[in-house]
């Protein structure tokens, strides 16, 4: 798969979600891009990794309101209080190929 073709369908799905839910999103690609390329490759839903996030949730997705963010338990739970912190991530020794995680428990010793 084309990694751009890939960046470009994140951007939108991000655009579709926010839009379904009622929020404002009015970045356009390369706002949106100059924002997420220093942290593409953190990017998800669990803890450690980043979000981007309104500043002010009533004006929504817009140049000068968002910014990138680590997410916190406390930001993961509000996204899905159901879900057990025990499934979350802890961190160490955890390795992501693309938004796949990939625990290797086993090497934690080597790691540092």
């Amino acid at each position: 798969m084309n990694p751009q073709s890939a960046i470009h369908r994140s951007f939108s799905h991000h655009r579709a979600d926010a839009i379904r839910r009622g929020i404002t999103f009015d970045l356009t690609f390369e706002e949106w891009w100059q924002l997420w390329a220093p942290h593409w490759l953190r990017r998800g839903r669990n803890i450690g990794q980043k979000w981007m996030l309104p500043l002010a949730a009533e004006a929504g997705f817009v140049a000068g309101n968002v910014r990138i963010v680590t997410v916190t338990p406390a930001m993961r739970s509000r996204l899905n209080p159901s879900k057990p912190r025990s499934r979350l991530p802890s961190v160490g020794c955890i390795h992501w190929i693309g938004r796949r995680q990939i625990d290797h428990a086993e090497d934690c010793s080597s790691e540092g």
